[in-house]
């Protein structure tokens, strides 16, 4: 199984989680990064998530998701077929960077798309395409 984890999902690696919500989609981001080094799936990276998670004004966070995401398999970077794609999905109301994600998603012919984002989730829904998109936590209850 190939899943994309969006930038909200490496970040929460890294959010201060209390109890609730946050706690859970944590835990099960945590569990995620522990399924690939246990080689149940193969999380897969980009060149946006690079560009995004370099530009976090706090190095230390930059550093720490650059270390755990030595577990991804396969990387993609962007070209112009990435681009107009995203570009395309982006006229769905998608911010492009989120676009661009699910464009590196879709060509890296990932099953699963996980973000914690619920407006992007109904709205990549709405998309006809392979990639099935869900909450980490989802992901982990459900056992996609």
């Amino acid at each position: 199984m190939r899943v994309y984890l969006d930038t909200c999902c490496w970040n929460r690696l890294f959010d201060r989680p209390q109890i609730g919500r946050v706690k859970l989609e944590t835990d099960a981001v945590i569990e995620l990064v522990a399924k690939t080094e246990r080689g149940d799936i193969i999380l897969l990276w980009s060149s946006v998530l690079d560009y995004e998670i370099i530009n976090n004004p706090n190095k230390e966070i930059t550093g720490a998701i650059m270390n755990v995401a030595n577990v991804c398999k396969l990387n993609i970077d962007l070209t112009d077929e990435l681009i107009n794609r995203a570009t395309m999905i982006s006229t769905q109301g998608i911010d492009y960077f989120d676009a661009l994600h699910f464009a590196c998603s879709e060509k890296l012919n990932a099953d699963i798309f996980v973000t914690v984002d619920d407006k992007l989730l109904k709205k990549l829904n709405r998309i006809t395409t392979h990639v099935q998109c869900v909450n980490p936590l989802t992901y982990i209850i459900q056992g996609i």
